[in-house]
Parts: structure tokens; sequence; C-alpha cells
């Protein structure tokens, strides 16, 4: 009640307060000082009210805090306290001002590798709480300026013990942000990834991949409009620029070109992409000045990249190995949110994601998977493995009126194993079989993207779930299972029409010839039948064509000698599939013997 008189009588009074936080005074009254500013901020909302002039006294006494020299890091978290309601004014002076003092700060105490500190220790708890205290001020405020500070200090090392709780952080802040403060939050990202070229490889890589698409996902459709109508044209130029092979940067740029074409093709629909009213297609075309708008241009241009980088053909080249092939998974990850965004022909599935021509040095799979690490995969399996719900970016648009529930998930049941001779082994090992990677639909909420109002529509996220392993964690896996899953969507592969009797698509024979080809480097088959067997079920009327070239994968011992989980995983597929077979048709087809007369 009397919080509005006791402000504005220390207000008036300011000039006599200021020596309480001088650098000459103890710092015990430093940190007294710091605990009554704080009071002061959340007991009277006028002084927090943003571009008020009680922020500017506030925001001075904060850096001079931070500023102290005899000051320990333990010591300005307590100032820390109030970067939450001081971020909130997003005037570029404020702004400026409290990334200085936080950048000092972080300089003067903050470690290179938070490793070199002992977990523990008095140094890493008052680290924690100080990093604890910016991502706080983060998510409450929305302040682009803070976000790039503390993407550019987490993000400095490979692995910070911090991600998961800043990235939390980020999905929280993005569902309840407004459209306004949305498209700040992109644009601030995107210029950090665009326009500061000489930062580290990993961080860039980390700001492009996991900050900037994690915003893409859960942004508004309007906010994305804007977005992709400012960029797309810029994005294209990158992506379809010629490569230098002496350059990471450009590789890296291009990786984050398609990261993000990638979201816009899984958050929008055909025609919000395709079409006379497309508004980011008209922005691409009036960047480009055509005049005559056939409503492909931009969807055209995207194809035409993306289906190059993949057939990269790499062999020889020596330098940044690692980039180029996430360089070919970045651009197959688009290509496939293109074809299944836009095309319910097979055709398109077959020749721009199932097809590669070995004869030309044309290679898919060797491609995408790395041959030079090595999968292992465990004997045995003393606790169910534990599963990993992957989001692949696909938001999808219904009425209101849509049972939301009416899609649910679809799973191998592994119970037709009963009365085998495989059942315990089953039981005891959990058999994987990586259960048909499905999408949930969830009604969105405070992590999910904001609605439009206009659109009068709930937008919802489509997942692929998978087991939580090194090889389903490959970054192409998540975007081949949702392949599978779409085809069975729109028909192209049936669902309840049994094809035993039919020859396979071509798109199939694809995928069979890739089984049996000699040419495959072992990692890329461990790949490709990983994702045969996340996708077990919707392939399942065509697990007559299947079955035959794993048996003779799993014969010829491709996979190695020993029973593993993954060898066991393809075993079980293999029953489930074949356990209405009859033993002649299933020996005739294996060609392994003739029927009986």
């Amino acid at each position: 009640r009397h919080g509005t008189s006791v402000v504005s009588a220390l207000m008036t009074d300011w000039s006599k307060l200021k020596p309480c936080w001088a650098h000459s005074v103890p710092q015990q009254q430093a940190n007294d000082s710091a605990l009554l500013l704080n009071k002061l901020l959340c007991l009277c909302s006028e002084v927090s009210i943003p571009r008020s002039t009680f922020v500017d006294l506030f925001v001075d006494a904060f850096v001079m805090m931070l500023r102290r020299g005899s000051a320990k890091l333990g010591d300005k978290v307590a100032a820390m306290e109030m970067l939450p309601l001081l971020a909130e004014d997003e005037r570029p002076e404020i702004s400026a001002k409290l990334r200085e003092a936080l950048e000092e700060m972080a300089a003067q105490h903050f470690p290179l590798e938070c490793s070199d500190l002992l977990p523990g220790s008095l140094d890493f708890l008052a680290y924690t709480a100080a990093l604890n205290k910016l991502v706080n001020a983060v998510e409450t405020s929305g302040n682009p300026v803070l976000l790039d500070l503390a993407v550019r200090i987490i993000y400095r090392e490979r692995n910070h013990f911090m991600e998961e709780e800043f990235l939390s952080a980020l999905r929280r802040m993005a569902g309840r942000s407004s459209e306004t403060k949305q498209t700040h939050l992109v644009r601030a990202t995107y210029k950090l990834f665009v326009d500061n070229p000489s930062l580290p490889t990993h961080l860039r890589l980390a700001v492009a991949q996991k900050v900037l698409c994690m915003l893409l996902k859960r942004c508004s459709k309007s906010t994305l409009r804007t977005f992709f109508a400012e960029n797309a044209a810029d994005m294209i130029d990158t992506i379809a620029a010629r490569l230098v092979s002496s350059s990471d940067s450009q590789i890296v740029s291009k990786i984050g070109a398609f990261a993000c074409l990638e979201d816009l093709y899984s958050r929008f629909r055909k025609d919000e992409v395709m079409g006379q009213q497309s508004e980011i297609n008209a922005a691409f075309c009036k960047a480009r000045r055509i005049a005559a708008v056939a409503g492909n241009e931009l969807t055209k241009e995207v194809t035409r990249c993306a289906s190059s980088t993949k057939r990269d053909d790499a062999r020889g080249e020596t330098k940044f190995l690692d980039l180029r092939l996430g360089l070919r998974c970045a651009a197959y990850n688009t290509l496939a949110a293109v074809i299944t965004c836009t095309q319910v022909e097979p055709n398109f599935y077959d020749v721009f994601l199932l097809q590669e021509k070995p004869e030309k040095g044309e290679y898919l799979w060797n491609n995408l998977v790395d041959s030079g690490i090595t999968y292992k995969f465990p004997l045995e399996r003393d606790v169910p493995t534990r599963r990993k719900k992957q989001l692949i970016g696909t938001t999808e648009s219904v009425p209101e009126s849509t049972d939301v529930g009416r899609r649910q998930p679809r799973h191998v049941q592994a119970t037709l194993l009963s009365g085998s001779s495989l059942a315990k082994d089953a039981t005891q090992f959990s058999l994987s079989l990586s259960e048909q990677a499905f999408f949930r639909a969830n009604k969105c909420d405070v992590d999910s993207p904001t609605p439009d109002v206009k659109d009068k529509v709930f937008e919802r996220m489509k997942f692929v779930d998978l087991e939580d392993d090194e090889l389903n964690n490959h970054q192409c896996m998540a975007s081949v299972c949702y392949m599978f899953s779409h085809m069975a969507d729109v028909g192209i592969v049936p669902k309840e029409v049994k094809v035993e009797d039919a020859a396979a698509p071509k798109w199939l024979t694809n995928i069979i010839n890739a089984l049996v080809g000699d040419y495959m480097t072992k990692n890329a088959l461990l790949f490709l039948i990983r994702a045969l067997v996340n996708s077990a079920e919707v392939l399942t009327p065509y697990s007559h064509h299947l079955v035959p070239p794993l048996l003779e994968v799993i014969a010829s011992q491709q996979l190695g000698s020993v029973l593993d989980s993954f060898v066991i995983d393809v075993v079980v597929t293999i029953l489930v599939w074949s356990s209405s077979y009859e033993t002649e048709e299933l020996l005739q087809r294996c060609n392994n013997a003739k029927p009986q007369p």
C-alpha cells in the first residue's frame, strides 16, 4: 500500500544512496544495497516500467555493482537479481550498458570451459548461479541482446552442462511471447549466425541448428512469414553459391540456411509456400525481380540446390569431411521437408529421396552416413531402452472442429512372438524393435507455437518416437522415418491392401537394391535397415519384398557374426512380418528351396 510513497522518497534522495555501492565501500554493504534495490524494483511496478526515468538510475547502479573490481562472482550474483526486470527495457542504450557490464563480468570470472572448475566448489556454484540468473533474465524479458550474450557464453563449449536448461527456457519463452517479441528474437539469432562468420564453427552450428531452428519451430506462422519474406532470397543465394574448398565458414552458412528452409517447409502447408497467394514466394520473386510469378519459384530453387548438394561426391576430399557430411544431411532433410510438404506422387519420392545411381557415382545412403565411425550395440539389455521423441518441425493446422485424438500412435505388436522359440529372448532383451515411428498430435501448450488468431486453427507438433541410441540420433533418421509415415498417409504405401503378388514399386526397388548392393558401406547399411525397422508397421504391406533381402543381409553376416541387439531387432521384425506366411512360401520367396509338390 505504501510502496509508491516509499520508492518516491528514496528516489528523491537517490544521490544520498549512490555512495552505498561505490567501489570504496565494504562488499557486504554493497550486497545489502543490491538487496535493497531489488526489493524496490519488486515493491513498486512504476519503477520497473520500461523507459521510465527510474530504470536508468537502477541500470547505472547495477552496472557499478558488476564492475566492482574487488567483488567476487558470488557477490555479483546478488546484484543479478535485478537483471530480469531491468532487461525488460529494450532501449539500445540500456541493453548496451547491461551487455557491456555482463561481458566484463564474464571475462573476469567465467572459465573458458566449465570443466576447469571443480564441481561442488564455491567457484563452480557461483558460476552456475550467475548463468542461471542470466538464463532466467533471457526467459523472463525475452531481450534479444541478452539472448545473444547467453548463446555466446553457453555455446563456446561443445557440451555445456547448462545447455538443456537454456533450451528449455527458450522453448517456454518462445511459446508465450508476442509475435513482435518472437520476430525480434528470431531476427537477433539469425543476425548472430549470418553476421559473424569468424565465430568458432561449433558455435555457429549450435546457433543455427539448436537455437534458431528451435525458435522457428515454436514461433507463430505470422512471425515465420515475416522472417522468411525478409530472408528467403538471401538463403537461396547462400545454398546456391559455389562451394569454396578452403572455406569452412561457407559450409556452415549453407548448413544453417538449409536448416532454416527445412523449418519453412515443415511448418507451412503447400498453399502457403507455393501458388499465387503465397506471401513468402511473392517476396522471393520481388527480391529476384521476377515479373511473371508462377508460384513455384522458391520451391523450385530450394529443390534444385538441395538435390544437387545431397549428391556431392566427397571422395578424394581431405578437408572438412565432417562439415561436408553435415551439409549433405542438411540438404537431404530440407529436400525431404519440401517433397513431403508439396508432393503426393510416388515418383517425386523415388527420384528425389530414394534413388541413387552408383554406376554414375551418385550415392545416397553412403553420402549421408559416416563410414569412419563404429556403431556398437549391446549383447544384452538389462533394462528397456529409453525412448526419445524427436521433433521434426512439421506442424499440422486443422479446423477447430477436428477431433484432436483421431490419429493414434502405431505400435508394432511384439506379442505376435507368443509361442515362438524367441519369446523368452524377447522378454530378456526387451526386443527394442524400434516401434513404428509415429506422429503424436498434441494441442499446443506453452512449449508449442502460438496459433494465429486469424487462422482459427490448432497447431499440432509432429514427433518421431525412436529409441535413444547413437544410430537413431543420426540427423537424417527422423526425416527418413517421417517420410515413410507420410507416404502411408498420402496413400503411396497402402495401409490395408495386401500386395504380396504385386511387383515392387520403383521407390521400393531402390531400397531393395541398396540392401543387396555391394557398394553400400556397413554404416550406410545399418542406417537403412534401422530406418526400415523403425518403420516396420508402415511398410508391412511390402514385407514380402523386404524379408528376402534382409535375410540375405543377415545370412551373409554383413551385420557381423554376433547376435547383438541390432541383429535381434532385425530378426524380430522379419518374424513379425512373416508370421502370416506359410513355411514353403517363405522358403520360395527367399530362394532357399523350391515349393513341395
